[in-house]
């Protein structure tokens, strides 16, 4: 057994989940300890009252801290953020576009069907293709410009471009 690892089984967490459910319709919890104490006045397991127990089992459950305060955090209205893909230039939900860790998390600025069509077209590698856009990203932070998006295949291929307007 490892440390900083959930250990519970499911029955344990249906009853803890209950519990913290109750707790945090009814009272406004707004630190971890304050809700240890509530779960343990009621008679649950001290080691389920571990932090990377109880996170764990909150993050499940889907409870995060709002304006200080632990709530039902609503995930759905995380998905519908818009973001522009840099090459097809429409506005599409940040699902559809990937997220990167090597240099700094963050995500693309292409969508994933932008990179799909660009690996059917060139056949080009997917997962070489999202390194090339991070680190264009990356190097080019704080100059880059939708241009650097263009379907460069087109030119070749087709005698003109659509994506690069002069």
């Amino acid at each position: 057994m490892g440390f900083n690892k959930p250990h519970y089984s499911k029955k344990d967490f249906k009853t803890v989940s209950g519990y913290i459910h109750r707790i945090i319709n009814r009272n406004n919890v707004t630190k971890l300890e304050d809700l240890q104490e509530k779960l343990k006045n009621v008679g649950v397991e001290s080691r389920l009252l571990h932090y990377h127990n109880l996170k764990h089992i909150m993050n499940e459950m889907k409870v995060g801290k709002i304006n200080g305060v632990y709530k039902y955090v609503d995930i759905i209205s995380e998905s519908k953020v818009m973001l522009e893909c840099y090459r097809c230039e429409k506005l599409k939900t940040s699902k559809e576009f990937l997220t990167v860790h090597k240099y700094k998390t963050s995500k693309l600025k292409i969508c994933i069907e932008c990179i799909r069509e660009e690996n059917k077209i060139t056949g080009e590698n997917v997962q070489e293709l999202i390194g090339i856009y991070e680190y264009l990203q990356h190097r080019y932070a704080k100059s880059l410009d939708k241009s650097m998006y263009s379907k460069f295949w087109e030119p070749v291929i087709y005698g003109k471009s659509s994506s690069v307007k002069v």
